[in-house]
């Protein structure tokens, strides 16, 4: 797992799957810079500063866990969860339909957050020394990137309410990553083989043979062509029924050098990390039907003849859904990422909040 934590980067979970799998605050930035400014159902610019006055600044509008939190503060957290939603679903027009489910969802965070900071003083984790700084050379960057202060102080205005606000998710999601590897390792290496195979559950993994039935361009081969791969195929079937040495695996892969015409095959010699779905069906369903250390029979697919060869599931290989994105990120790290998921949606339900009136007041109409 390596840190992303970025001015821009919203972020729904404290710790995703794709956390560290290759997103960049200029990825994120370049997707905001592209979209069309944010408008209310009267077509007019969202007023940030006008919302903020709506309510008495220290007027208290939750407390969680014994600390007030003030309309000043509240608004901070529904900047963010209105940024995250928009981020996720597409801006928001009518406010009236979407007010409950956004201050909800600022309640939402404001819990998870305040949860991962309980939890980690109860884990005995503290701040790094060096966070001021890495929160300086962040914001440095920032500025640097929209060219002005005065333009960096309107994105932290638009995503997090405050430059308080950031700090504070940039923090707390740095103690975050600290909770991650004290319970599972830097990548996920602390998980039990228990814990794997747990998670493995769904996935499969293979090799195999292709010899394809299309051309360079896609088109199926003629019927004399498609006959001549057929006799290939077969006699590589023939051969691999044949073998009387100790090492199956070994001639396979020997075999799939010589043979095969996968173009995944260089960047996958050690085989496909999958799921129900990521493979076309006739691999799935013939990988799925044989079991660890044996070939299948030649199936066909829209791709050509298969031999598939199943392998046990490697935790360290990155699963096709995220490699095809070019994620490259372990099962081992996905399970981690999953489990630590579970566990900050459990904390995050011991936190105990009230509300007071003025939260029942709250309406996103009436503030933008």
């Amino acid at each position: 797992m390596k840190k992303i934590i970025s001015l821009l980067l919203c972020m729904v979970m404290l710790m995703t799957v794709l956390a560290g799998c290759g997103t960049t605050v200029e990825d994120v930035i370049a997707e905001y810079s592209d979209a069309e400014a944010v408008t209310d159902d009267t077509g007019s610019v969202r007023d940030y500063d006008a919302g903020r006055k709506a309510f008495d600044a220290e007027a208290v509008v939750l407390n969680i866990e014994g600390e007030d939190i003030t309309w000043d503060e509240f608004y901070d957290w529904i900047c963010f969860a209105l940024s995250t939603y928009e981020y996720s679903y597409g801006e928001i027009a009518d406010y009236s339909t979407y007010s409950d489910v956004i201050i909800e969802e600022a309640v939402l965070m404001a819990t998870a957050y305040k949860s991962v900071e309980m939890k980690a003083e109860e884990l005995g984790i503290g701040f790094d020394a060096d966070i001021e700084t890495q929160i300086a050379e962040d914001v440095a960057g920032a500025v640097e990137y929209y060219g002005s202060q005065e333009a960096y102080d309107e994105a932290v205005k638009q995503f997090y309410g405050s430059q308080e606000l950031y700090e504070y998710i940039f923090t707390v999601d740095a103690l975050s990553d600290d909770m991650f590897e004290e319970l599972y390792g830097t990548d996920g290496e602390k998980l039990t083989d228990a814990q794997i195979a747990e998670g493995s559950e769904g996935y499969l993994m293979a090799k195999h043979i292709l010899v394809l039935t299309t051309d360079d361009e896609g088109n199926a081969l003629d019927e004399a062509a498609a006959a001549e791969v057929k006799d290939t195929i077969d006699s590589i079937y023939t051969m691999l029924t044949e073998y009387e040495g100790d090492d199956l695996e070994g001639y396979f892969d020997e075999l799939t050098a010589q043979y095969t015409e996968d173009t995944g095959y260089a960047a996958y010699p050690d085989g496909y990390l999958f799921q129900e779905g990521d493979m076309v069906t006739e691999f799935y369903d013939a990988v799925n039907g044989i079991e660890i250390g044996q070939f299948s029979e030649v199936v066909e697919s829209t791709y050509g003849y298969h031999i598939v060869f199943r392998l046990p599931v490697d935790a360290e290989a990155v699963p096709m859904q995220y490699a095809s994105y070019g994620y490259n990120i372990s099962l081992r790290s996905i399970i981690a990422n999953d489990l630590l998921s579970e566990e900050t949606r459990a904390w995050r339900e011991e936190v105990e909040y009230t509300t007071t009136e003025l939260y029942d007041s709250i309406d996103l109409a009436q503030l933008f």
